[in-house]
């Protein structure tokens, strides 16, 4: 493996001036901070670049968009969508890993901002802070070139689906309860969507709540890292596969994988 030198990268970026850092992230105080995914093969200064030009929305800053977000702050992607019109309550401590006691009745887009920047100052932050519907949702994506979910609705998760489908624009579905995590990453045209796996969907269906069923916290921990991960690999399009739809159990540990295909007469075919 070659090895990666700050100074050597640090000399390259003297001779490409520019006062943005996130269009030349060449600097020496982001090189330094990016090292670690720098001196990656498969990533390299080339990928942290295409990292930072990166722009992602979270729809849903609970216990997935918690830890999602956080990696991708530490990751440097350049511009993150915070959406989410909640307030921060005792009972999302337990596995909402971006807030503490003290954010306690404070927005959730505001922590969260709050927290991000800290974290890494180097990222755009744009923050919604209200409701989103169909009504906002096709303004809101055009700006993003990946949509994560990380909402507990499953109404929501199919109106994205199809938004998101009628733009063409690439996105992330997730969901946790108990100790059951599941992911779906779909890139319209060329993967199978929601309704694929779902096709007999119904509103009355989506009655699932955490605060009956309960959630164990580690769950979200992989779920969110999970999203972070393939989100990362999707900017620096090192992607050699598109995940399957992937379940995850904790108790009895399990990992299970369903290789989907498009369905015939759905909506994303």
């Amino acid at each position: 493996m070659k090895n990666f030198s700050l100074n050597s990268s640090l000399n390259h970026s003297q001779n490409h001036n520019s006062k943005n850092p996130l269009k030349n992230p060449l600097q020496y105080h982001l090189l330094q901070r990016y090292s670690r995914s720098i001196v990656l093969k498969d990533i390299g200064l080339e990928g942290q670049k295409k990292i930072i030009a990166g722009n992602v929305l979270i729809i849903g800053l609970g216990a997935i968009g918690s830890v999602t977000s956080c990696y991708l702050t530490m990751m440097g992607v350049g511009k993150i969508g915070l959406a989410d019109y909640d307030t921060v309550e005792l009972s999302n401590l337990q596995r909402q890993s971006l807030y503490n006691t003290f954010d306690i009745q404070k927005k959730k887009v505001t922590a969260a901002k709050e927290k991000l920047s800290i974290l890494n100052p180097h990222v755009n932050f744009t923050c919604y802070d209200e409701k989103i519907n169909q009504k906002n949702l096709k303004e809101i994506i055009q700006h993003y070139d990946l949509i994560i979910d990380a909402t507990d609705s499953a109404h929501f998760k199919f109106a994205l689906n199809d938004v998101c489908l009628q733009q063409k624009k690439n996105f992330i579905f997730s969901g946790i309860i108990q100790y059951q995590g599941q992911f779906l990453f779909v890139i319209p045209k060329k993967t199978p969507c929601l309704r694929c796996l779902f096709p007999h969907f119904k509103k009355e269906q989506s009655h699932i709540n955490c605060a009956e069923m309960g959630i164990f916290s580690p769950i979200a921990g992989i779920i969110g890292s999970l999203q972070a991960s393939e989100t990362t690999q999707f900017l620096i399009n090192q992607q050699k596969y598109i995940p399957p739809f992937l379940q995850f159990n904790l108790k009895p540990f399990q990992v299970k994988t369903l290789e989907l295909q498009i369905r015939k007469g759905c909506i994303c075919n």
